[in-house]
């Protein structure tokens, strides 16, 4: 007794996955949470959105969990920073010991140790890597404000190696904008 032959289905084409943007999937979903209009049909009317820019994407993901696996709020504006001379924190490394440098990241820690008499230390963070921040009382307390409450930063100092590890010593400290708000806390003096 032989056993039919199946018949087999042509190969789909294997299409790429379609990008959903996120502002017409919430759009989408919205209402549809249960509590006091659950059981209530949508009458919406089909509606076109934009589309989100990476910076609007990135704002949305720190302002709901505090980080996001898109891009980087650095990389929003490597550009510009790399016609100003700012140094992508990966490349530290390959500059000299006491070599000016001007870099800028995301604080993502902020040190004040009873022991460091006075000293913060930040680590800030770019889309290349992270780098250590040494900040001297006397520019602490000239720059207070920026320093403890700014979540984007511009730093001009020097960079330093002691014993194998790389800082930055920090002579000015500015605001960086990258034209989206960080809606995220950094953990600071810990």
């Amino acid at each position: 007794a032989s056993t039919p032959a199946r018949a087999s289905a042509p190969a789909a084409a294997s299409a790429p996955p379609r990008r959903v943007d996120r502002r017409a999937a919430s759009f989408a979903v919205d209402g549809l949470w249960p509590g006091l209009f659950a059981g209530l049909g949508r009458r919406d009317e089909a509606v076109e959105l934009p589309e989100a820019s990476p910076a609007e994407d990135m704002q949305a993901d720190y302002s709901s969990v505090g980080l996001t696996p898109g891009t980087h709020p650095i990389a929003l504006v490597r550009a510009t920073l790399n016609a100003e001379g700012i140094v992508p924190l990966s490349r530290l490394i390959d500059l000299p010991n006491d070599c000016p440098v001007e870099i800028a990241g995301l604080v993502g820690v902020r040190q004040r140790p009873d022991t460091a008499s006075g000293v913060i230390f930040l680590m800030l963070e770019d889309e290349s890597g992270t780098a250590n921040v040494v900040v001297w009382p006397k520019l602490y307390k000239r720059q207070r404000t920026v320093i403890r409450t700014e979540r984007l930063l511009r730093i001009r100092g020097v960079l330093q190696r002691m014993d194998g590890a790389l800082s930055v010593v920090a002579h000015h400290v500015r605001a960086l904008d990258v034209g989206a708000e960080l809606r995220a806390k950094s953990r600071d003096f810990h």
